[in-house]
């Protein structure tokens, strides 16, 4: 009797917020300026940049960010870092670097220029690139820049090199060069159309690159730059502004209305994902396939430790000899938990999570799924402490077996 009120009281709604668990949960950050740029040199140390001089740093995966004092208030809209601590940040107005991981910053570079992007590939060797093709490059970690000349009015936005000599620039008005000298010389490259904006260039290695850009411009090569084909994804048309492969295959591009693209085949398609924001999104890193984090507007911070997708896993092929709906773990949990079901036969499957008063608060999975055991992650970064039921609703189209319904409760203590 208690479990047919317990069921009953669920599917009362009493609120029309309901979040679909998106696979990408938001961390604190303690502002609300722009961010532009987002590193990681491991899966805990990294650093965000943004506007008025914004600088974060983390060394716990971003459970907490830290505000540091770079000692301007022009826009940052570019940080690299070759270790955890030497790295470089391209403001408006100059370059400045650190040596201590972010905590303290000094000016090495004032320029009447604006400096749009930096990179470097070890201690010593590194470029910015900015308005009217500015482009310097550095020997000596940065004490001396040398200017490279463009006849070109284009602005350098995006570096991407996979080793000192080997890399590739890319900017407005489809602005694309390629050296194998590291520097020396560039040699031009075609994209697929001219007059496009291109925001980000990334190569995973020599052959294959990826460059995103405006209107949903997506364009991809396989033989470092020769050849570009165009990889559309109608309907999302975009201003996509990061690209970011964790491998050959495996890629996400972030861009304006919280809209983030992956695949998982090199580009050939792109999955739409959820990142429950609606903010513009700047740029995407990822330490692994699973791994990653995305910046944008108002301060954001998005992370995801399941490849940016919901997260709902098959974690054995065996099939069961029937319905069940295990007990999340841990339990009491914060801010994550795993819970795990079986099927013994395909069917749709509904897993959601209500609060005490019976409001729908999240759908973890809405879907039908093949016969097999299954388990799926629940993020309550948003949700206060307190006590929550999540209920498994399982239809079987056949009709040979009974629709399965079972609620179990769950504690959240922050």
């Amino acid at each position: 009797m208690k479990k047919i009120i317990l069921i009953s009281l669920l599917i009362i709604c009493l609120s029309n917020q309901v979040y679909s668990q998106s696979g990408w949960f938001q961390q604190p950050t303690g502002t609300f300026h722009v961010l532009t740029d987002v590193q990681f040199i491991n899966s805990n140390t990294g650093w965000a940049v943004g506007n008025l001089g914004t600088i974060l740093t983390t060394t716990n995966g971003g459970t907490n960010w830290i505000l540091r004092n770079v000692g301007t208030d022009q826009d940052i809209l570019q940080v690299s870092f070759v270790d955890t601590s030497n790295g470089w940040v391209a403001c408006i107005d100059s370059v400045r670097r650190t040596t201590d991981g972010g905590i303290t910053w000094a000016t090495q570079r004032q320029s009447y220029n604006l400096s749009y992007s930096i990179h470097f590939v070890n201690s010593g060797t590194g470029w910015i690139g900015g308005q009217s093709s500015l482009l310097n490059k550095t020997t000596n970690g940065g004490l001396n820049w040398v200017q490279s000349e463009f006849l070109s009015s284009s602005s350098i936005t995006s570096f991407s090199f996979i080793n000192a000599s080997t890399g590739w620039i890319a900017g407005t008005n489809a602005f694309l060069r390629k050296t194998t000298n590291g520097g020396d010389n560039w040699i031009i490259q075609t994209g697929t159309a001219s007059g496009y904006t291109y925001q980000s260039i990334y190569f995973i290695d020599q052959d294959n690159g990826w460059i995103a850009g405006s209107v949903g411009h997506i364009i991809h090569t396989t033989n470092g730059g020769t050849n570009w084909t165009l990889q559309t994804t109608p309907p999302h048309f975009e201003n996509w502004m990061s690209v970011h492969f964790a491998n050959s295959s495996t890629g996400w591009i972030a861009g304006f209305n919280g809209k983030i693209l992956k695949t998982t085949n090199g580009g050939t398609n792109w999955l739409l994902l959820s990142s429950g924001v609606v903010s513009q999104l700047n740029s995407i890193y990822f330490t692994n396939p699973n791994t990653g984090w995305v910046v944008g507007d108002s301060g954001k911070i998005l992370k995801t430790i399941t490849g940016g997708t919901s997260g709902i896993r098959q974690i054995s092929e065996i099939i069961p000899s029937k319905y069940s709906l295990s007990q999340n773990y841990p339990n009491p949990f914060n801010p994550a938990t795993t819970i795990s079901f079986q099927l013994p036969v395909a069917g749709q499957v509904s897993l959601k999570v209500y609060d005490m008063l019976g409001r729908e608060m999240a759908t973890l999975v809405n879907e039908k799924l093949s016969s097999g055991v299954y388990e799926t992650t629940f993020n309550a970064t948003q949700y206060p402490s307190g006590v929550y039921f999540y209920r498994l609703e399982i239809e079987d189209p056949t009709g040979l077996t009974k629709n399965f319904t079972d609620v179990k409760k769950m504690l959240l203590i922050k």
